[in-house]
Parts: structure tokens; sequence; C-alpha cells
């Protein structure tokens, strides 16, 4: 099985598993960094394989691992299952390059810590009748299929 095919199993499995979530159809890649107006997946996919120590102004902060929000934005952004990820950071840490993002528990403690810290960037998957709170605003939306 190619890891493309393995990718899109991967998603369509969390769709299917994940009910509560069936409203849900777009990510949105957030932050409290009014400055930057619109970013790429591309620009996205490079700061958080960047990790702890990246060269941009934008800190990436991931969701914990099995969140519903970070297997949609493993596959939709990063392009790489959750092991692949895993196996990335594995190699980065030995090698003394990088560490990964921070991780938070939930939805709830990104949206705090993206308020409390500015040059952070976080990601969420939305439902149509989603807001976010005031002082974070929406750099990326990507849609995908339910």
């Amino acid at each position: 099985m190619t890891a493309a095919l393995r990718l899109v199993l991967t998603l369509s499995l969390s769709l299917l598993l994940l009910g509560g979530n069936a409203d849900a159809d777009e990510l949105w890649l957030i932050s409290a960094n009014t400055q930057q107006v619109e970013i790429s997946k591309e620009v996205v996919k490079q700061i958080y394989l960047q990790g702890e120590q990246g060269r941009t102004p934008l800190q990436p902060v991931n969701l914990v691992k099995g969140e519903f929000s970070r297997t949609i934005f493993n596959a939709l952004v990063m392009g790489l299952t959750e092991s692949r990820l895993q196996s990335y950071w594995s190699q980065m840490r030995f090698t003394g390059r990088s560490r990964p993002p921070l991780e938070v528990e939930n939805t709830k403690a990104l949206t705090d810590y993206l308020l409390n810290n500015s040059n952070a960037i976080g990601y969420l998957v939305v439902d149509d009748n989603s807001q976010l709170p005031d002082g974070l605003v929406v750099l990326l939306k990507i849609d995908f299929e339910k």
C-alpha cells in the first residue's frame, strides 16, 4: 500500500469514526498575529516541520496525538501520517536539529495559548456555525469533504 493511499484511508476512517464532527467541513489555520494576513499550505507545512527551532516569526502549536483536528491537519496540510511525522521528529531530535512543536491538550487550550502568544499559529476543524474567539484571525481556510 502506498503512503498516499494509506493517508487517504486514514483520513476517511477518521471522518467515519468521529461522527461527532460530521458537520465539520473546513480546517482553519489561526493566529492572534494580525500582521500576517494570508499564508499558504506550503508555508504552514514548513513552519510545522521546523518545529520549536523554526526561523519564521510564527511558532507552531499542535493538538495532542489522536485529536480529530490533528488527524485532518496532518492529512490535508502536512501530507503525512502520524507515524511518519513521529519518525521525522525522532530523527530531528536524535540529530539535535529540532524538536516538535508545542502540544496542547484540546481546542480550548489551543485558542487560549494563541490568544496569549501572538507569534503562535494553530489549527481547528470547524463547521458552518463556528466562530473564532475575539482576538484570533483565520490565516488560511482549507475545505474538505465530509
